[in-house]
């Protein structure tokens, strides 16, 4: 009886919590919404730079093009524009147990300073916290994420896919599941990207084809890296746990990148993976890590048999 009271009280305080942190994020979506302003009145704005007003001009280009091509003319009309925000539109914190990779806890903020104040919180109980940049406001309910002048960091093709995740992700039925939902969003926003960039540039385009060449090895890394993972994960679970598991936790590091660097020309074409691990991570940024694009080969199949029309494949979205 006693057990079954700790449960329900801690399934009550689950509730709370997810009750409070909905109620949290309604909140500051509704003050990120009053503050930021629609796409045309921030480039008509006297105020507004000539460097911010060239981005908010390319941004409404990408959406106008995949608004025309894919039907997500609502979509693009609802992109706003929040000022003040050079550093990032927010951060994920990961927090992972001592001496393990799973039962991680991941928040989000709009504040990086409070990110990190929760991180050093947290490494202070014995565990292991990673800040990250996170560059999507949908956890606060808003689809599309507003426009901000931190997207001037991304590069041309990145920026293109960036506009187009957050379209197709606001242009998704309510009632898909997120992984669903992040999994269609990344792969239509790769294809309408490939899309955009043939037709603005030429098939033939370096930038293209570097675009091409980063996805693909994305997709390589995503294959890799789960056995970087879990050679921590079985190092952990060893009963009775190794007093010498940092010892062994380094080696076991060294020896899977010493190979991964070795092996690095003949798996990647781009550059894109090639510092990874010169720092050696830590559990909570193990434990942090998703694949950018999940589901990628079932959605390619699906995508084939639409005719490779994205707005095809969307409207089989709303109606399976």
């Amino acid at each position: 009886m006693m057990r079954l009271r700790a449960v329900a009280a801690g399934c009550a305080a689950a509730v709370l919590a997810a009750a409070l942190f909905a109620s949290c994020s309604g909140i500051e979506g509704l003050k990120t919404r009053a503050a930021s302003v629609t796409l045309e009145k921030a480039i008509a704005a006297g105020t507004t730079t000539a460097e911010t007003k060239k981005l908010l001009e390319l941004c409404r280009d990408i959406a106008a093009f995949s608004a025309d091509r894919y039907g997500l003319e609502a979509q693009a009309e609802a992109f706003r524009y929040l000022p003040g925000r050079g550093d990032g539109m927010a951060w994920r914190l990961t927090v992972a147990p001592a001496h393990s990779l799973n039962d991680s806890r991941v928040s989000y903020y709009t504040d990086k300073a409070a990110a990190e104040r929760a991180a050093r919180k947290s490494e202070a109980k014995g565990k292991s916290a990673f800040v990250e940049p996170w560059d999507s406001l949908g956890f606060l309910g808003l689809a599309p994420t507003p426009l901000t002048d931190s997207l001037s960091r991304l590069s041309y093709d990145r920026l293109v896919e960036w506009i187009n995740r957050e379209l197709f992700s606001a242009a998704l039925p309510k009632g898909l599941s997120p992984a669903e939902r992040d999994s269609f969003a990344a792969f239509a926003a790769e294809a309408a990207t490939k899309d955009y960039l043939a037709a603005k540039l030429t098939l033939a385009s370096p930038l293209l084809g570097n675009y091409i060449s980063s996805k693909r090895d994305e997709r390589t890394f995503a294959l890799l890296f789960p056995d970087f993972r879990s050679r921590i994960e079985n190092l952990y679970a060893q009963s009775p746990f190794p007093q010498d598991w940092q010892k062994q936790r380094d080696f076991l590091m060294k020896t899977w990148l010493q190979d991964y660097r070795l092996n690095y020309p003949n798996r990647f074409i781009t550059n894109l993976y090639s510092d990874f691990g010169r720092v050696q991570p830590s559990d909570a940024e193990l434990a942090s890590w998703r694949e950018q694009q999940p589901g990628y080969e079932d959605w390619n199949k699906r995508y084939a048999a639409a005719g490779s029309d994205l707005r095809v494949l969307l409207n089989q979205m709303g109606n399976p």
